[in-house]
């Protein structure tokens, strides 16, 4: 018989190989019970999910404001010190001194252009606002110009990384090199006319970016769109003969007949041997990798459609090329170890 010493050793060895084993996966760990039934750290994760990215995005972006600024302090200082003057004489000689008093003519167009600002208000009446915020937007240009011209004369690198999702793709279709230094996995419904739109950009970014760029599409059918999910298993269907994309691009391109004949037409029209494409779509084995896609989309926070994850960067909706480019721009730059604020800069 154990003494009471031993098991006082024995339960508090137990303990602490239950504590060890919780620190070592956190995402079992129980955060709520009910009754006889718990909630853990990982189900809580998945059910926040979405509300958690943008919160570290907002967090992301408040810092890249402050690095931004702290690094045009410096170099500011830097040329305030060669000068042998202070920043506030550099901002006064460069920015304030050279700001000049709008002509009317650009008055004028700034109210034509501008009703919502003005709201019905008289020219007269508005004018010495229009003047300030004229006036305002030349003063960030020149500085803007100065900050841009210091830093092509220094080497600035920042190393603030963005929030990251790790976005399993398994044997998902892929446009471009599997090993392209830049992924897009793009979540999506055929029948969701803002993915139409997103797709004409993805055609935008292919052609802008060719080999560095690679696109992985991943189902996600909502369930308000009542021929989506159907769509889905049939490019699966239609990815078994080796023929996704000219599938999936025949969806998008009639995404408002998406029927059951229709999914049938789109087939014999990609050149589809029918009996293996209706014997796959009628037995719905494709239903479970479409469910499985849903699953990683849900556990990544994504909503809606479309969402992409550009080499794990949330953008949520129909961006346009601009948005994307902004983030791959700065993405290449960071792989090649280039200054990334320097190539994105303001």
């Amino acid at each position: 018989m154990k003494s009471f010493r031993q098991l006082v050793l024995v339960l508090a060895a137990a303990v602490l190989a239950v504590g060890l084993a919780a620190a070592a996966d956190p995402a079992s760990e129980v955060v709520a019970k009910v009754g006889d039934k718990t909630i853990t750290r990982a189900q809580l994760n998945q059910e926040a999910a979405s509300a958690l990215a943008k919160v570290r995005q907002q967090e992301y972006d408040i810092l890249s404001q402050y690095l931004d600024q702290m690094v045009d302090d410096l170099l500011l200082e830097d040329l305030a010190k060669k000068e042998g003057k202070t920043v506030e004489q550099i901002i006064d000689e460069r920015i304030e001194k050279k700001v000049s008093m709008p002509t009317d003519e650009q008055v004028q167009k700034f109210y034509n252009e501008n009703p919502r600002l003005v709201q019905g208000q008289p020219l007269d009446q508005v004018k010495p606002r229009i003047i300030q915020q004229l006036q305002q937007q030349e003063k960030q240009k020149l500085y803007v110009d100065l900050v841009d011209s210091l830093t092509k004369g220094t080497t600035v690198v920042t190393m603030l990384d963005p929030p990251r999702a790790v976005v399993p793709v398994d044997d998902d279709p892929m446009r471009g090199p599997k090993d392209a230094p830049v992924q897009i996995v793009m979540f999506s419904d055929y029948e969701c006319p803002f993915c139409t739109k997103v797709e004409e950009t993805m055609v935008q970014v292919r052609a802008k970016y060719g080999d560095q760029v690679v696109l992985v599409f991943r189902d996600f059918p909502l369930s308000f769109h009542k021929n989506a999910q159907k769509a889905a298993e049939a490019a699966g269907c239609a990815s078994e003969q080796g023929k996704f994309w000219e599938y999936h691009d025949k969806l998008f391109a009639n995404q408002r007949a998406l029927a059951p004949a229709n999914l049938d037409q789109y087939a014999t029209e990609t050149g589809l041997d029918m009996t293996k494409f209706k014997a796959c779509l009628d037995s719905g084995q494709r239903a479970p990798e479409v469910a499985a896609d849903m699953k990683s989309g849900q556990s990544l926070g994504v909503t809606g459609t479309p969402a992409a994850f550009v080499n794990g960067r949330f953008v949520n909706g129909a961006q346009p090329l601009d948005a994307f480019a902004k983030i791959i721009d700065d993405e290449l730059a960071r792989a090649k170890n280039k200054p990334a604020a320097a190539a994105t800069k303001k």
